[in-house]
């Protein structure tokens, strides 16, 4: 009698089975490990943005409680030459990174999606930018942004910036909260923002859509700053306070931010959105003087002897601020 063999090795239909049963995992695991990734680099962004507040608050022990303004350090004109503008982005990061309080990959959040790299070449000794190298206080060839307004020098990257993150004003009425002031509810540093519709009258601001991006290609909608971590049309981003503390938020006007609005006829306080300039907040107050959150990355510094007379122009995309997506 003749037994029959067993087929050695799998079928076809059992070699389908596993494929679709190893495509059906992957299908599942995907987003999660995904969902991880993200999640773990909004962290490590949060960390930056820790080190870079904690950086700001061990300089100010040293020079009378202020944060960095790189042109009352700089009132020699020894690292860049008088006329520049020297209160940029940029700077006030350089000045902390030449005491080597933070390093540059610290400024590049690891969710990154625009023109900004990690600085290849930091000079702490003798920057080559700088107008007198053995005296210098900081590298001016480190950018805040792409298009940072930085020294006409050989050594400056033509293309790309060097940081990914956002600080307060700190001209006029908000030179005042630029130090050490322990506020849980004054953000200093955050990931940067969008432009969003100056929409600040008291009938609008009671609806569900009192921030909404501009629409148009050169505005807001096209900021690269939303995909950091966010979905496309809605920022979501680490922010840093005062206090120390970092929080990650989903909305652009954090709860804990508010501001005071006097236009009405009944003084109200209203969440206050930390990438727009409310024109409301005060009593009638002109820019000079307002104090309401405002978080931008200052692609050209406004010089101190403005600091009581700036105008409008100084606070918006354009010449003094920087936004991806605008400029």
């Amino acid at each position: 009698m003749t037994r029959s063999k067993r087929t050695q090795g799998f079928t076809l239909i059992e070699l389908l089975v596993v494929i679709a049963i190893i495509a059906l995992l992957i299908g599942i695991l995907l987003p999660a490990l995904g969902k991880a990734r993200r999640n773990a680099a909004q962290l490590k962004c949060g960390t930056q943005v820790r080190g870079i507040v904690q950086a700001c608050s061990a300089f100010s022990q040293d020079n009378k409680g202020l944060f960095p303004i790189p042109e009352v350090l700089d009132a020699a004109n020894r690292t860049e030459a008088n006329g520049q503008n020297k209160d940029r982005t940029g700077n006030v990061l350089s000045v902390m990174i030449f005491n080597q309080s933070i390093t540059p990959e610290l400024c590049v959040s690891p969710s990154e999606v625009g023109q900004v790299v990690v600085h290849p070449d930091y000079d702490t000794q003798l920057p080559d930018c700088a107008e007198m190298a053995n005296q210098a206080l900081w590298d001016p060839s480190f950018k805040g942004c792409e298009s940072d307004t930085t020294p006409s020098c050989a050594g400056i990257d033509q293309n790309n910036g060097h940081n990914s993150y956002a600080h307060m004003a700190f001209w006029g009425g908000r030179r005042a909260n630029w130090r050490d002031n322990f506020s849980s509810s004054q953000p200093l540093w955050s990931n940067r923002g969008p432009v969003y519709a100056d929409m600040a009258t008291p009938d609008i601001m009671a609806s569900e859509n009192f921030w909404e991006l501009l629409q148009g290609s050169d505005r807001g909608d096209n900021s690269e700053c939303l995909l950091i971590h966010g979905p496309e049309n809605t920022w979501n981003g680490n922010v840093g306070y005062g206090d120390g503390r970092v929080a990650f938020s989903t909305v652009a006007d954090p709860e804990e931010v508010t501001f005071t609005d006097r236009s009405t006829s009944e003084p109200i306080s209203v969440r206050d959105n930390i990438f727009v300039d409310e024109t409301n907040e005060g009593n009638g107050a002109s820019v000079a003087v307002r104090k309401n959150a405002y978080l931008r990355i200052w692609r050209e510094g406004v010089p101190q002897s403005q600091a009581s007379s700036i105008t409008e122009t100084h606070l918006q995309p354009g010449q003094y601020c920087w936004v991806d997506g605008v400029n």
